[in-house]
């Protein structure tokens, strides 16, 4: 089946010399692609070189898409639990 009635949205891209409509099943796919900052160069990172991909508060993302949110990577990956110490 071909993608359908798919919107790609708001997204900051990085690295990429395309949008990522092309990935979301080929040329019949039917897909919205509006406002994505595609980039190939540092976008605002706190620390390219070392890793964190924390924005910045003078980022490029936050002028080219208004309501962008700042990814939480303190919230992601494993954390502690019963399971996981």
């Amino acid at each position: 089946m071909r993608s359908k009635r798919n919107v790609v949205a708001d997204n900051l891209i990085v690295g990429s010399k395309e949008k990522p409509v092309h990935l979301l099943g080929g040329q019949h796919a039917v897909c919205e692609d509006r406002n994505n900052l595609v980039i190939s160069s540092d976008p605002g990172f706190v620390d390219f070189k070392n890793g964190n991909f924390q924005l910045r508060s003078d980022a490029l993302v936050f002028k080219m898409i208004p309501h962008f949110k700042p990814i939480p990577f303190d919230k992601m990956g494993l954390y502690a639990d019963e399971f996981r110490k």
